[in-house]
């Protein structure tokens, strides 16, 4: 019970952190909220368990469980592993602190060898998917009057029908843009990707005299980071709180322990 009191601050500190940044993940909206949200709250509820779990019941098996009979051989040959794997640990320690140049050289290299794989890795949530949609937007500059929009839409008819692979196209007309959704034949009736269908349908209007941008509607929406981006400033600052808080608990303690040290220090003289 003594050494739970001693780490109980600990623990909690660190259960309470790890919960904070799980969770705002799972709250992202999108696709990148769906695929993580079951992992997040997942990692953050076995986190707030097992943070219960080390403060209850841990505790009370080590009081049943620990007693003070001599070691047995598995036991002196796992103390003994631990021994050398923590002896390893700190000459690897001592030379990394030794060299420090020659560390620094190693990091550098090691930084600078990863540029090219990061560089060629690809950055996307996802793959480009085919969904068979594809957008035009077209702005309306400067003074357009009715007949020259209407000159626009109808080239924009003419030079869609010649493409064979869109089955439907719907204009809509503003007067500050003009909106088209074309809709393509299904996969296995049309050859060329929607991609391709986008490139061609950009070059066939800007011949017409229209200034197009175009482009492939994703089959699934990835929606924005306006719901993570408050929780992560939430979670920070919970973070900073409970620093502030823990490192006045322990100061506390420190106290406490040094006085009552000095007590037993006077009572034994």
């Amino acid at each position: 019970m003594i050494a739970c009191r001693q780490i109980g601050f600990a623990i909690i500190a660190t259960t309470l952190t790890l919960a904070a940044v799980y969770i705002p993940v799972g709250l992202v909206d999108g696709i990148t909220g769906q695929l993580f949200q079951q992992f997040a709250f997942t990692l953050a509820g076995t986190v707030i368990i097992s943070g219960v779990v080390a403060l209850t019941l841990s505790p009370m098996m080590c009081s049943k469980m620990m007693n003070h009979q001599p070691p047995g051989r598995f036991e002196i040959w796992i103390n003994h592993q631990l021994t050398r794997l923590a002896h390893a640990y700190q000459r690897l320690l001592t030379a990394t602190i030794d060299y420090r140049k020659t560390t620094l050289v190693i990091m550098v290299v090691v930084l600078a060898s990863s540029y090219w794989p990061f560089m060629q890795t690809p950055s996307e949530m996802l793959p480009t998917e085919d969904s068979g949609q594809i957008f035009l937007f077209q702005p309306l500059v400067g003074s357009s009057d009715d007949t020259s929009e209407q000159k626009m839409i109808d080239n924009m008819n003419q030079q869609l029908r010649q493409i064979p692979d869109i089955e439907h196209v719907a204009i809509l007309a503003s007067s500050d843009f003009i909106r088209g959704f074309v809709t393509l034949k299904p996969w296995d009736q049309r050859k060329l990707s929607a991609l391709k269908i986008s490139e061609m349908i950009n070059a066939r209007l800007k011949v017409g005299g229209n200034i197009v941008f175009t482009g492939v509607i994703p089959a699934i929406e990835t929606g924005g980071g306006r719901v993570v981006t408050v929780m992560v400033l939430i979670s920070m600052l919970v973070v900073i709180l409970m620093s502030k808080h823990w490192h006045k608990k322990c100061v506390r303690l420190r106290i406490r322990f040094s006085n009552h040290r000095c007590l037993i220090m006077q009572e034994a003289r």
